[in-house]
Formats: C-alpha cells, sequence, structure tokens
C-alpha cells in the first residue's frame, strides 16, 4: 500500500528527496540552487497529466509538453523565476503535495518594486573644478661624475722587459683563455686502452664455455657410440695394416674388385662376422653359418677311410654299450631327408641358446654390444652342430 502513494507524495523517495545542484537560470546562486531542487520535486512528485492541470490551475497553459515531465518542469519553474516568483510557486506546490519537503526560497523583491528603489537613492554632489597639476619636466642635461683616476702602486712597477717572439702585440686579437679549471686548459690526453684484466677475464670466460660444451657434448654422447667407432677403427687399421693405397684405376679389374669386396661386406654381416680379410671372412662365415639343409640333403655319404677315428673331443658324450650298430647304420648312404632330425635338434639347441643366455635385445645402447656378442657365441654353436650333421 505504501508503494501506491509513493508517486503522489504519500512517503517513499517523493516524501524526502536530496537537494539537486543544476544550473542556474537567475541571478542569484541560492535562487538557482532553490529552482533546481524545484525542478527535481515536481519531476518525481508529478505526472505530465497532473503538471498540466497544475499549470492550468496556475495561469501558465502555454508550455511545450512534448519535451516531457523534465522539459514542462524546466520551462515552468524558468517562467516563474523571471517573474521573481519562486515563493508563491512553492506555495502553491506546498498546498498540492504537502508531504513533500519542498525548500525555502528567498525573499526577492519583484521586479515591479525594485524599479522605484532606484530612484530615490540621491546622487553623489559634482565635484568642484579643480586646476589640473603640471608635472615638471626633467632636466635636459645631467652631470654625470667621471670616475677618480687610479694612480699606480710600487707593487706593479711599469717594467719592459724583452717579450717572446711568438708573444702578440696588445691590440691583436687572440684566443679566448680558458679557466685553469676547464678540460681543454690540461694537458692532451692519450689514447684510450683497453685493460689487460678485462681482456684476460674475457679469454677466462670463453674458455671456460669452450670446456663445458665440451663436457657437455662427452656426456651427452652414448658410449656405445665410442665403443662402435673404436672397434670400427681398429677393423679398419688391421684390415689395411698400412697407409691407404692410390685410388683404383677405372677399369673391368676395379669393378670386379669392388663387387666382390662388397659381397664379402654383406657376408660378413650376414653371420655377424667382424670385418677382415676376404679368406677370412669366407673361411668363418663358412664355420659359423655352414651350407644350407637344402643343399646338405642331396649330398652323398663320405667315403670310409682308412685311418683311425680321431680321438673322441673332451665334452662328448661317452658312447653307450648299444650305441655301436647305430653308428654303423649312420655309416652308410643316408636316406633323402635323413639328417632332418639332426639340423632340427641344432636350431632348438641355438632358439633355446638365445633364449636362456641372451634373452630379450636390450633398450640401452650400453648393452647392446654385450647382446650382440652371446648372439655371435650360439650362432657359432649352431653352425658347428649342422657341420656336425653332415
Amino acid at each position: 500500500m505504501s508503494g501506491a502513494y509513493t508517486r503522489f507524495g504519500f512517503g517513499g523517495a517523493c516524501g524526502k528527496l536530496p537537494g539537486v545542484d543544476g544550473e542556474g537560470t537567475g541571478t542569484s546562486v541560492s535562487t538557482a540552487r532553490s529552482a533546481a531542487e524545484i525542478r527535481g520535486r515536481i519531476t518525481a512528485c508529478f505526472s505530465l497529466a497532473e503538471l498540466r492541470r497544475f499549470a492550468e490551475e496556475l495561469g501558465v497553459p502555454d508550455i511545450p509538453w512534448e519535451r516531457g515531465i523534465q522539459g514542462a518542469a524546466y520551462e515552468l519553474v524558468r517562467r516563474f523565476e523571471q517573474r521573481r516568483e519562486l515563493g508563491p510557486l512553492v506555495e502553491r506546490l506546498r498546498a498540492a503535495r504537502p508531504l513533500v519537503e519542498w525548500p525555502d526560497t528567498p525573499t526577492v523583491p519583484s521586479a515591479a518594486s525594485s524599479e522605484p528603489a532606484h530612484t530615490d537613492i540621491p546622487r553623489p554632489a559634482p565635484l568642484p573644478n579643480l586646476s589640473p597639476m603640471v608635472a615638471p619636466s626633467p632636466p635636459l642635461e645631467v652631470a654625470t661624475l667621471a670616475p677618480p683616476a687610479i694612480s699606480p702602486t710600487p707593487r706593479t712597477p711599469n717594467v719592459t722587459g724583452p717579450q717572446p717572439a711568438n708573444a702578440r702585440p696588445p691590440g691583436a686579437a687572440g684566443p679566448a683563455q680558458l679557466p685553469a679549471g676547464s678540460p681543454r686548459a690540461g694537458a692532451p690526453r692519450g689514447p684510450r686502452r683497453i685493460d689487460s684484466r678485462l681482456a684476460l677475464a674475457a679469454l677466462g670466460l670463453v674458455a671456460a664455455s669452450l670446456i663445458v660444451a665440451f663436457l657437455i657434448g662427452r656426456a651427452s654422447s652414448a658410449p656405445g657410440d665410442d665403443a662402435a667407432r673404436g672397434s670400427a677403427a681398429s677393423a679398419s687399421a688391421a684390415q689395411k695394416g698400412a697407409p691407404p693405397p692410390a685410388a683404383r684405376p677405372d677399369g673391368v679389374a676395379s669393378r670386379a674388385a669392388a663387387a666382390i669386396d662388397h659381397r664379402i661386406e654383406s657376408l660378413a654381416r650376414a653371420c655377424e662376422i667382424p670385418p677382415g680379410s676376404a679368406e677370412d671372412v669366407m673361411r668363418r662365415a663358412f664355420e659359423r653359418c655352414g651350407p644350407s639343409p637344402a643343399s646338405a640333403g642331396h649330398r652323398t655319404a663320405p667315403a670310409q677311410r682308412s685311418d683311425p677315428p680321431a680321438a673322441q673331443a673332451p665334452g662328448a658324450l661317452p658312447a653307450s654299450p648299444g650305441a655301436g650298430p647305430r653308428a654303423a647304420a649312420a655309416t652308410g648312404p643316408a636316406p633323402a631327408g635323413g639328417n632332418a632330425g639332426c639340423v632340427g635338434a641344432c636350431e632348438r639347441r641355438h632358439q633355446a641358446c638365445r633364449a636362456t643366455q641372451c634373452g630379450k635385445e636390450p633398450t640401452q645402447s650400453t648393452q647392446y654390444q654385450r647382446y650382440q656378442g652371446c648372439l655371435s657365441d650360439c650362432l657359432e654353436q649352431a653352425s658347428k652342430c649342422r657341420l656336425g650333421c653332415l
């Protein structure tokens, strides 16, 4: 219920409004402030229709209403302010909205009552006719006093002595003498030099940075790479054994030799043999890899020799008593595919050796060389086993 009477001044924001500072339309500052406060309260407490009815009651109907409530309130207050009748306007507003705190306007006399007040003021009496005073003129010539003559003192006798050859005459103009404390008056400076301590410090910093970079490079390089480079260098030195020969002349023989060298290197990589001479690589490849099982199946058994059998190997198992006929049967011609069981056993041993002794392929470069050596040993044992099956 209290919100319904807010617009018409029954409490709420319209009942107590703060003072409004607006632009002044009169000559007095207090009157301008009162007019601004009146406009603010009219805008807050009247609607446009109510303000129109109120203006018609006041006898001011010709107000532009198209500018809204603010423009109409401004125009209404301005007209009463021009006629210096803000007091009667406030009284009418207080009667229309008694619950609103309207400002107390100072009593300002109207324009009609203030005009005859100027006529009642007596004019000042005219000033007596006084003759103007003549200013004295300054004298044309002013006597000036000459400075007293200074007699020479006995301390500075006027003695003329021999002058240097490069002395200037008294009337000649010379360069301006600089004070003793100026930079140009001193002795000429020599060329600036770099301090030796700064140069030594710079060289020390450069050397320290080079040492740090070298140590970082050594730490980041893998040890396996250094070992591989060292083994490759030693193998190449062992293979060559002498300074590198001159380049081969281009021809059929050179091409054939290059092709043979390429095949030897491929064979060494396939059988995991370190590089060396061609004869050494072929011999070790035959011992390690051996002939293929397909070609070994078509071979005939070798003829029995009359020489006694070789001594038994230290690691070989002793022959059982019933192994005589089986060994004698093995000396006969082997049937097609008779060595398949022996070769299969060798292959199984090879796989078991790789699984138990070597294990999985390592992920660190430091363990890879040992892993390759283990694979080489297992392959060598498998090759010997296959050769024993022939």
